[in-house]
């Protein structure tokens, strides 16, 4: 898109991800180094689901691509449909 060239969409658009800024990660990974409480494995999210398509839009705003739309095209196989922290 930095190039002029429209984003790339696997499948309708219509699969959710869960995205989440990277001091947040990084401010979780500190506090679980310094928790005295040990538990395995731990996931980190926003909670926020966020369509393929609202990220394409997001992101051809942000390039100042206003007459460029988005190319569709087959799913990726194992295509998660939903992924979001609860």
């Amino acid at each position: 898109m930095r190039a002029g060239k429209p984003p790339v969409i696997f499948g309708s658009g219509s699969q959710t991800r869960d995205f989440v800024y990277v001091l947040d990660v990084v401010d979780a990974f500190i506090k679980a180094m310094e928790s005295k409480q040990r538990c395995g494995e731990i996931n980190i999210g926003s909670g926020k689901e966020t369509l393929t398509t609202e990220l394409a839009k997001i992101l051809m705003e942000k390039f100042n691509l206003k007459n460029i739309k988005p190319v569709y095209t087959n799913p990726r196989v194992g295509n998660v449909k939903r992924s979001y922290m609860t």
